[in-house]
């Protein structure tokens, strides 16, 4: 890869994963979080990655990623604040990156919204587990009063760099 973008991928040398974050965003840090991109207009649309060890060494050893989004949407439905989630869209995909670190690697992609004390967000996230890490790209774009697709630029941004996100070799 070459130009704008490969110049703008950042490497997590330590955890293994790449992704090409939207180039206005700055890194920023948030407990837990491996790195933390924010949107300089609006702080609080961000794009981050946690990694986390678990006890299972792939995703289809968690669930399907139907039963997967349940779990994620009854998570989100329980937290303080959050009057509603909202199940947007679910699909599957595996790795198959020109460096071939991650060919064959599953990825789960997730699209929802949520209605909160505090406004609405789309969140967007895509999940794998590889070599016993459960890794969670996340981006999020509050909206106010209306989640949708149309005029969502910044919701187009978050869901290209999570496209880009991809195990590296170990």
């Amino acid at each position: 890869q070459s130009g704008p973008a490969a110049a703008n991928k950042y490497f997590d040398s330590e955890n293994r994963f790449q992704l090409v974050p939207p180039p206005e965003w700055s890194q920023g840090s948030k407990s837990g979080a491996a790195v933390l991109f924010r949107d300089p207009s609006y702080k609080f649309n961000n794009l981050g990655v946690t990694v986390t060890p678990v006890r299972v060494s792939s995703l289809e050893d968690f669930g399907s990623a139907e039963e997967t989004c349940d779990k994620l949407i009854t998570f989100e439905k329980n937290k303080d604040g959050n009057k509603s989630a909202t199940v947007n869209h679910v699909s599957v995909r595996k790795g198959a990156s020109d460096n071939g670190a991650d060919e064959g690697v599953m990825y789960y992609d997730f699209d929802y919204s949520l209605e909160t004390t505090r406004g609405n967000k789309r969140v967007v996230s895509t999940v794998t587990i590889n070599k016993y890490k459960l890794y969670i790209a996340n981006g999020q774009y509050f909206c106010g009063d209306a989640c949708s697709d149309e005029g969502a630029e910044k919701l187009a941004v978050i869901k290209e760099a999570l496209n880009s996100f991809s195990i590296t070799q170990q």
